[in-house]
């Protein structure tokens, strides 16, 4: 049996063996050990320079990714996601990751690998938990600061394909969530910003979004998209409130001639929250 004051030293101990190992790992380029430290997540938050200038770097910053965005997850891939946990620590991490085109791509090419191909946007095959987890956690920190959210939507901008395939997991809550925030936490950005993130979501976005609640897309899409729609409208949010309304009468027209049935019948739900959104 261990006792409450030899448990406190075997903590102290464990972790204090850890801080001492950090340079030896760092400076031996093992970042999978280093990921292992239980204290790593403490050494991030309390921006230890050897730590963050390791983090920093393209090389690092791609095996990490290789972690996160697989098809099978590693041994390492739980504690990879954690570290873009520590977002007010990693400043210069994200601001590599928006400047390297093939760092920030790297999600999005994980999840066109569930995507189905074809000129429409349609729903995607689910992908595995742990991709959207670290999709989650990397994009909700870079939606974090504003000049963060300008270079990600020019980056979308730039490569619009991106914007479909992560508009095509709609399914996934997770997803969701981090799209809503990228277009409903509006202010505090710039009027570029916001008429940036307006035409992005004009080229087909919107289109999609609204025919996934008039198509047989999964109840996930039907429900999320009601939500981002209904949100836009009821926010007033700028250079799109006007045209999601013009949205509103087709999915009026299929709620009034659908013949729906079973589980489909909640379809008229979801849609609900759309069509009678407050403007």
């Amino acid at each position: 049996m261990i006792n409450g004051q030899s448990l406190y030293w075997q903590i102290y101990e464990t972790q204090d063996n850890g801080a001492q190992s950090l340079e030896s790992l760092i400076s031996q380029d093992l970042l999978e050990k280093l990921l292992e430290v239980k204290t790593i997540s403490f050494e991030i938050r309390s921006e230890n320079q050897i730590v963050l200038d390791y983090l920093v770097k393209q090389n690092t910053l791609k095996r990490l990714m290789k972690h996160i965005f697989v098809a099978s997850k590693t041994e390492s891939t739980d504690r990879a996601i954690e570290v873009f946990g520590c977002a007010e620590a990693l400043r210069n991490v994200f601001s590599s990751i928006l400047a390297t085109p093939e760092l920030i791509a790297a999600p999005f090419e994980a999840l066109a690998a569930y995507t189905q191909a074809g000129n429409d946007i349609l729903p995607a095959t689910l992908a595995p938990p742990h991709i959207y987890q670290g999709f989650h956690k990397l994009f909700s920190a870079l939606l974090m600061s504003p000049k963060r959210v300008q270079s990600l939507v020019q980056f979308l901008v730039d490569n619009p394909k991106h914007m479909r395939t992560w508009t095509s997991h709609m399914l996934s809550s997770q997803m969701t969530e981090v799209l809503r925030s990228l277009v409903l936490d509006y202010k505090g950005r710039g009027d570029d910003t916001c008429k940036q993130i307006s035409a992005l979501l004009k080229n087909g976005i919107i289109d999609a979004l609204a025919q996934f609640i008039i198509t047989d897309a999964p109840l996930e899409c039907v429900s999320n998209s009601c939500q981002i729609l209904s949100q836009i409208v009821s926010q007033n949010v700028p250079y799109l409130q006007e045209i999601v309304i013009t949205k509103i009468t087709p999915v009026c027209t299929y709620l009034m001639n659908a013949q729906l049935v079973g589980s489909n019948l909640l379809r008229l739900h979801y849609a609900a929250d759309f069509v009678v959104c407050p403007s």
